[in-house]
């Protein structure tokens, strides 16, 4: 995979932005703040569906 570091870089900021939302849900924080990370959320995953979607498909993938 030509883009590991930055696909795994950006799951990583995935992974910590859905811990956010846990501490957000138990803290009862307002629900502006947990929209701002979800939103966040969305953009990271668009952004590592652009890293995914620019990798080489092997022989033994099939194309959507």
């Amino acid at each position: 995979m030509k883009y590991r570091a930055q696909t795994n870089n950006k799951l990583q900021n995935i992974e910590n932005d859905l811990k956010i939302l846990r501490m957000i849900v138990q803290r009862q924080e307002p629900v502006k703040t947990y929209i701002e990370i979800l939103n966040r959320v969305d953009e990271r995953l668009e952004d590592l569906r652009g890293l995914i979607s620019i990798e080489p498909m092997t022989d033994n993938e099939v194309a959507d």
